[in-house]
C-alpha cells in the first residue's frame, strides 16, 4: 500500500507465476506487467505497481534503481557462480539489501561444488555497510525451542554515501 512504489519480482517461472497470480488477485487495481508484455527496464518501475520478470532479466536492472532488494532463502540454494552473479546486480541496483539465507550448512552440488553461506556473499565492503546480522528467531518460535543448529540468518546492508 505504498504510494509511488513498485514491486519487482525476479524469480524462476513457477514461483513467479504463483506470485503474479496471488498478488494480482489481492490487488486487482494495481497496474501489473508480466514477462513478455514489454521489454524490462527500470523505466517500468515508474509505470507499473507490480512487475514480474524471470530471474535472468535481473541483468537489466539499473544502477541505483531499487530502494530495497529482498532475497529470502534463494541465494543459499544457488551455486557460488550464480549467487555471485545475482549479488553483483543486486549491489549495483539497490540502496538497501536484506537477505535471509544459510549461515552454517552450505548446499553441496554436483562435483562437490559448495554453495555460499550468508557471510561469504561478495557484498562490497567499500560500497555497503552491514546494519545487522542475526539468527532467524522465527524458526525457533516455530519449532518451540531454542536450536543452535538452525542456520538461517538475516542480514541488512545499506549503501554507503
Amino acid at each position: 500500500n505504498l504510494n509511488n512504489s513498485s514491486f519487482v519480482d525476479f524469480d524462476l517461472p513457477e514461483p513467479l507465476c504463483l506470485a503474479a497470480y496471488y498478488l494480482m488477485k489481492v490487488w486487482p487495481d494495481k497496474k501489473t506487467i508480466l514477462y513478455g508484455e514489454d521489454t524490462y527496464s527500470p523505466k517500468l518501475h515508474e509505470r507499473y505497481d507490480l512487475i514480474f520478470m524471470p530471474s535472468y532479466e535481473i541483468c537489466k536492472v539499473g544502477q541505483n534503481s531499487i530502494d530495497l532488494f529482498i532475497n529470502k532463502n534463494s541465494l543459499g540454494e544457488m551455486t557460488k557462480e550464480t549467487a555471485t552473479n545475482y549479488i553483483h546486480y543486486i549491489t549495483k541496483s539497490t540502496k538497501y539489501f536484506f537477505h535471509m539465507n544459510h549461515e552454517i550448512k552450505p548446499n553441496i552440488y554436483d562435483k562437490d561444488e559448495v554453495g555460499l553461506l550468508g557471510y561469504e556473499y561478495p557484498v562490497p565492503n567499500e560500497k555497503f555497510k552491514l546494519l545487522f546480522r542475526y539468527p532467524d528467531i522465527g524458526r525457533w518460535v516455530y519449532k518451540g525451542e531454542f536450536d543452535e543448529s538452525l542456520d538461517i540468518f538475516l542480514y541488512l546492508y545499506e549503501r554507503k554515501n
